[in-house]
């Protein structure tokens, strides 16, 4: 078992739209879980919708 835990950080600009927000996200995971990296932290605004915008859908990449 090894001792380290690869931790990738995302930088992105964060457009209007929700579901850009989830393509640039859902890439970028997918990119930082090739290299490695367990976990993948985002902007905190990422995820936010402009009021009366539908709320983003939910993505889960985590183990079954």
């Amino acid at each position: 078992m090894s001792d380290t835990f690869k931790i990738a950080l995302g930088q992105i600009t964060v457009e209007k739209s929700s579901e850009e927000n989830l393509r640039k996200c859902t890439g970028w995971m997918e990119r930082a879980s090739g290299s490695g990296a367990r976990m993948i932290v985002f902007p905190e605004g990422v995820i936010a919708t402009r009021p009366g915008a539908a709320s983003m859908p939910s993505h889960s990449t985590g183990p079954s």
